[in-house]
């Protein structure tokens, strides 16, 4: 037996692993059928807030990390520098599977990184951990694939975990977001790409999820996408507790900066007896309300303020707000629910089918060494070349 077929096997052994691991071995889930937000109570996330308290984010940036093996050029000090000239509160580094520890001692650190390196964009941003996680799957994931890596990234449950760009390379497609669970925010707003129809589905299928909006940076010296998406908070204070807090609860919106100079800021967003109400400091060329499926419910035009009823038949309401500028906020949305607190369970272990393709991996597993004994052990020729390597 030839040295080259010798290695074709190590390597198809290696591939017999990683499918067997990844479709045969990760635990399986029962998804329960998704329905839209129904109850008495309207879920509103911003109920109090300070308008002058507004702190403006970028989560997502990437350092030279990894000897520059990923995608990602300048230091964290000089991403550091650029957000912080343009009045950014919180400007973590994420780096890919690394936690970029500069400025840690300062009070608005938080601790970020992207998880994932499989063949799709299936990536995450864990925000507030100490250490990454390392467990990934390669290949084209499954709906099991995916809920079980969102539940080993929030084993720490102070974290905040988000879906990055979900619309790119259908790293979660659309059909995904009706049933996984356990994570917190969305990155809708990316310059490679907007994913507005995958949070108006998670939405629409009753998952209480909120938006962020980030530059995604891969080089900080190219100034094009610095600052053109940006997330804000409302905290009194922009630590990691306060931050992490209020992206959890949609204290937040997510933003198209456009170019305009002042960019604009919500004032007021009330909700008296099912009246929405809100207000900017500026005009806005038109506000749109949407609901259930993205569907537009009412516009308006040329006004810095709005009333909209919502009716017993609206299950969420989100308000976008367009410039003249070409800036563009995108509130959080209004949602209704039983309880006056929202719960964003996880679904539970199918038992059965886990043990029935655990078992089916082994065999499987054990037919492939049965395979290689007979070719390397038993054959006596490949005895001898395995002695002579």
């Amino acid at each position: 037996m030839s040295i080259l077929r010798l290695l074709g096997y190590m390597v198809l052994s290696c591939l017999v692993w990683v499918v067997i691991s990844q479709y045969f071995f990760c635990p399986q889930f029962i998804f329960a059928d998704p329905k839209p937000f129904s109850g008495n109570n309207i879920y509103n996330p911003y109920a109090s807030f300070d308008s002058n308290k507004w702190v403006k984010c970028n989560f997502h940036a990437h350092s030279n990390a990894w000897s520059g093996i990923t995608n990602g050029h300048g230091s964290s000090k000089d991403i550091h520098q650029a957000y912080d000239s343009l009045g950014y509160g919180i400007f973590s580094v994420s780096d890919y599977q690394k936690i970029n520890k500069a400025g840690i001692e300062n009070t608005n650190y938080i601790s970020a990184y992207e998880h994932g390196f499989g063949l799709e964009k299936t990536h995450q941003l864990v925000l507030g951990d100490s250490a990454v996680c390392w467990t990934e799957f390669l290949l084209p994931q499954t709906l099991s694939n995916k809920q079980y890596i969102l539940n080993r990234l929030s084993v720490n449950k102070s974290n905040v975990i988000t879906l990055n760009h979900p619309a790119m390379r259908n790293g979660y497609t659309p059909e995904d977001l009706k049933y996984l669970s356990g994570y917190h925010c969305i990155e809708v707003l990316n310059p490679c790409v907007v994913s507005l129809a995958h949070w108006d589905t998670a939405l629409s299928n009753g998952k209480p999820v909120f938006i962020t909006g980030n530059d995604d940076l891969h080089n900080v010296f190219k100034e094009k996408r610095l600052g053109s998406m940006c997330t804000w908070v409302n905290v009194s204070i922009a630590n990691k507790g306060s931050v992490l807090e209020a992206l959890k609860k949609g204290k937040s919106y997510g933003m198209i900066t456009g170019q305009a100079k002042k960019l604009p800021v919500l004032k007021k967003l009330t909700l008296v007896n099912d009246t929405l109400n809100v207000e900017v400091d500026k005009k806005a060329a038109r506000i749109i309300i949407s609901g259930q499926n993205g569907k537009i419910l009412n516009t308006f035009d040329d006004t810095h303020s709005m009333k909209y009823g919502i009716r017993s038949s609206d299950s969420y309401v989100r308000v976008r707000l367009d410039f003249d500028s070409g800036t563009s906020v995108f509130l959080n949305p209004l949602f209704r629910q039983n309880s006056k607190t929202f719960i964003n369970s996880t679904p539970k272990q199918n038992k059965v089918k886990s043990i029935v393709l655990r078992v089916a991996g082994c065999f499987i597993l054990f037919l492939w060494l049965f395979f290689l004994y007979i070719k390397l052990i038993k054959n006596p020729a490949a005895k001898r070349n395995i002695k002579a390597i």
